[in-house]
């Protein structure tokens, strides 16, 4: 049986974005698709280890300049210059068309009271 093609969806070259895992409802992010990955600019940064796993527990500045501390499993890091966010084409996956003439054309979720 064929499978349907799924309907792309376009995005602007700046979007709200959420990371769920993060529990981080809404940042800006620049979408490049000249960046292979994604990254976070991330402060208070520390690597830890939990059963035998390498974390980082670190503060994201969320879309309403406030902070929120999270953690994740340590994919790795580099050091970033000027976006609070960047999202690459990996990140991007065959789901999106992005159109550098526009911004914003996703909707923000309404932030938490944490």
């Amino acid at each position: 049986m064929a499978q349907k093609k799924r309907e792309k969806r376009i995005v602007g070259w700046k979007e709200h974005v959420a990371l769920p895992d993060l529990k981080v409802k809404s940042v800006i992010a620049k979408i490049d698709t000249g960046a292979s990955v994604a990254s976070i600019d991330a402060s208070e940064i520390k690597i830890v280890k939990r059963q035998g796993v390498k974390y980082v527990s670190f503060k994201v500045m969320k879309r309403n300049n406030t902070v929120r501390k999270t953690s994740a499993p340590l994919a790795g890091y580099k050091r970033i210059k000027s976006y609070t966010m960047l999202i690459g084409k990996k990140a991007l996956g065959r789901r999106w068309l992005v159109n550098p003439a526009i911004s914003y054309l996703t909707t923000p979720k309404k932030e938490d009271k944490k």
